[in-house]
């Protein structure tokens, strides 16, 4: 029945990853949801593994004088990549530009991966246990971090946090269990029960997985925060299209906008230069430019990153495209015709 259900849990975490990968929740940071598709399925594939290498020959191979077993070094395989998987897609939600240390952390996890197959001396086996450990105590320790983080600094909607959280929890203790079943049976012989570990294990997974498929919106931190977006006519300098995120005090969109399609103008004289204007920078406000075939794209925000970058370029060809037999015609004097986008600013931007 354990078995059965271990199963059935898999299954449905499967069904439930492959809905991710098809499903586009948001237009842009979607690396993240990515990765979390690719961890799941790695997990899924490697439990299963586990549980049919009963019914496989076993199949050796040699490599550099150490004997592996492909029907351990797969399922192996698997869950190191689900691992490392997760481990990204938590720092791509968390950071606009990865810190250093994902590199060295990252490094550890390959040669902690590495060394439970091809260190056999029992001197290199004393170094290498605690650097496994530390390995899966810095995993857990930057997965927290980050859950923290969210927790700490959202003011509402942290349902999904704490499901996610409880997940986590769960899915450690499984794991904690798998290790402590695993190394009794190894040293002492006993038959104990062999998928005891994946209930919480396969609980955890589950919420997590609903976390990440119903909720993308609530895993992604951002510092960048935007203020303004204006679409303005590449023809006319006129004002099609003024979105006010809220972050800001209430100010007033047609001045603004009619500020920044002059300073535009000016610029261009003064430098007289046919270059695109990328940004321009004032202190704790930055001025984001994208240009469209027939559209200015601008977007006033705290900082300037890949990501509003991003976003801006997503938000102005959708705008293009759905407008495009309005844009560059007499129609588009009409600014009313344009506000049926608001309804999709929130697609194209984490607020």
């Amino acid at each position: 029945m354990l078995d059965f259900l271990t199963y059935l849990i898999n299954i449905i975490l499967l069904a439930v990853i492959t809905a991710s990968v098809t499903k586009r929740n948001f237009k842009v940071r979607n690396l993240p949801l990515r990765l979390y598709s690719v961890t799941f399925a790695s997990l899924f594939i490697a439990i299963l593994m586990y549980f049919l290498n009963d019914y496989f020959l076993t199949i050796n191979i040699n490599v550099y004088g150490s004997v592996v077993d492909l029907l351990v070094f797969l399922p192996s395989f698997f869950l190191f990549l689900g691992a490392v998987c997760w481990y990204f897609a938590v720092q791509f939600s968390r950071y606009d530009i990865l810190p250093f240390r994902t590199n060295i952390i990252s490094m550890l996890m390959f040669g902690a991966f590495l060394g439970g197959f091809f260190v056999t001396e029992p001197g290199l086996e004393i170094i290498y246990r605690p650097i496994l450990l530390a390995t899966i105590a810095i995993f857990a320790i930057e997965v927290t971090g980050y859950l923290l983080h969210i927790l700490k600094t959202r003011r509402e909607g942290k349902l999904p946090i704490k499901l996610y959280t409880l997940g986590f929890v769960s899915l450690m203790v499984g794991s904690f269990i798998g290790f402590t079943l695993y190394w009794i049976r190894l040293l002492t012989r006993l038959k104990l029960p062999k998928t005891l570990w994946l209930v919480p294990f396969g609980i955890g997974l589950a919420l997590i997985a609903f976390v990440i498929v119903k909720y993308p919106r609530s895993l992604i931190i951002t510092e960048s925060v935007p203020y303004y977006l204006i679409f303005l006519s590449s023809s006319t300098g006129q004002t099609l299209f003024a979105y006010d995120f809220g972050n800001l005090a209430k100010s007033d969109l047609e001045l603004i906008s009619s500020a920044l399609s002059g300073i535009i103008a000016i610029l261009r004289e003064i430098l007289l230069s046919s270059r695109e204007l990328s940004g321009i920078d004032h202190g704790d406000r930055r001025v984001i430019f994208c240009y469209g075939l027939k559209v200015i794209g601008i977007l006033v925000s705290n900082k300037d990153s890949r990501m509003l970058r991003d976003s801006l370029k997503s938000a102005l060809d959708s705008f293009e495209k759905k407008f495009s037999d309005l844009i560059g015609t007499e129609k588009e004097v009409v600014i009313s015709q344009f506000n049926k986008f608001i309804e999709e600013v929130p697609k194209h931007f984490i607020m």
